[in-house]
């Protein structure tokens, strides 16, 4: 998109409701208004077929290797 249609697609929201700019307030509110919040940032994943048995066997091994990098 470029800069031109960027700002043109900005401008035909805010005119839609009425606003001159967006503050982070407001996008603070409508974001809590759909269901985000704000939390701090965690180390995390989610792996997929956790309880396969290769992946099992597999861990095992990482977590062998790991601890030599770790050292």
């Amino acid at each position: 998109m470029q800069e031109d249609e960027y700002e043109a697609a900005t401008k035909a929201i805010l005119d839609q409701y009425g606003l001159t700019i967006i503050c982070p307030s407001t996008v603070y509110r409508w974001m809590k208004l759909i269901g985000f919040k704000y939390e701090p940032w965690q180390k995390g994943y989610y792996i997929d077929g956790h309880e396969k048995q290769g992946t099992i066997e597999y861990w095992g091994s990482f977590v062998q290797c790991y601890q030599n990098y770790e050292q």
